[in-house]
Parts: C-alpha cells; sequence; structure tokens
C-alpha cells in the first residue's frame, strides 16, 4: 500500500492530482491519501482529508511507500519507520507556501538512501518507478546525519540554508 500524505496545515492539490492520476494507471495499487482541505477530490485512491494520531498510525504501520510534501516531519517519520519516501516540494512560485524552504529541504535530501526527490511533476511516473523499487527496511533510531542537523540548526538560528 503507499500512503500519500500532504500534512495537515494545508492543502496540496498539485500532487494530490499527481497521485490520483498515477493510482488511475495503476488500479492494482492500493492508495490512501490523507489530504487536507483541498479543492480536488481524488477520483482514484481512498481520501482522508485528516487523520486521527491513531488511524495516522494505523496506515503508516501498513504502508509499504510513502509519498509526500518535503515537509520535514512527513520525512522524518518515514525514515523513522524505515519507509521509502518519495518528496514532492511545494513551490513558493505557484503560491503553494510562503518560502521554497521545502526546495531546500528537498535539495539537502536528494540523494540519500531511501529518498526519491521529485522536482518536476512531468516526471513523476518515472520518479514512481524509483520509488516501488525500494523496499521497506528496519525503523531507524531517531538518529541523523550530523550534517544535516547542523544544517537545519543554522536555518532555524539563522534563515541560513547551505547550498
Amino acid at each position: 500500500m503507499i500512503f500519500v500524505t500532504v500534512g495537515t496545515q494545508l492543502p496540496f492539490d498539485r500532487l494530490v492530482r499527481a497521485m490520483d492520476r498515477w493510482a488511475a494507471d495503476h488500479p492494482g495499487q492500493e492508495v490512501i491519501v490523507q489530504s487536507a482541505e483541498g479543492d480536488y477530490q481524488p477520483q482514484h485512491m481512498h481520501c482522508e482529508p485528516y487523520m486521527s494520531p491513531d488511524r495516522y498510525a494505523e496506515v503508516l504501520a501498513r504502508c509499504a511507500h510513502m509519498v509526500a510534501h518535503a515537509g520535514i516531519g512527513s520525512i522524518l517519520t518515514a525514515r523513522r519507520s524505515g519507509i521509502p519516501i518519495l518528496i514532492v516540494p511545494r513551490l513558493e512560485e505557484l503560491m503553494e507556501v510562503r518560502s521554497d524552504h521545502q526546495v531546500a529541504t528537498a535539495n539537502a535530501l536528494r540523494g540519500r538512501p531511501g529518498i526519491v526527490v521529485c522536482d518536476d511533476l512531468a516526471s513523476f511516473d518515472e520518479c514512481m518507478d524509483q520509488l516501488l523499487a525500494m523496499k521497506r527496511g528496519p525503523a531507524t533510531m531517531n538518529a541523523a546525519d550530523p550534517s544535516l542537523v547542523t544544517a537545519l540548526q543554522r536555518f532555524v538560528d539563522l534563515g541560513e540554508f547551505p547550498d
């Protein structure tokens, strides 16, 4: 099962629409999306605007793959659970967020094991192929690469993110 989450603060119709198109072309795949209150209503996957913590944990435990915005909470949840994740950053230029912090997060995580970054939805199917080629691994502890922790701390303290 593939779990799609856009977080709880903002809808992300661009990602939900892309995933729904993909699900239409892959009817054998079970897809559950936590969509927030977006305008787009998926037709080819089970949609829940919000999930209780218990429901979220239940879906997370069942999924083999995760697709999400580039929110650090979603990414850390997937990595802690050993779930391969495809991340699609929200874009400031499309007014999906107030800054391109999700692009910076995606760039910092690009190439790390278990993470696929999709910058352009024109390549969404290829990114999904990469994701589905990955297997769920063991859960990890709350450890992060020291350079990531340093970069995030620098961003929080100074508003700077390394290139």
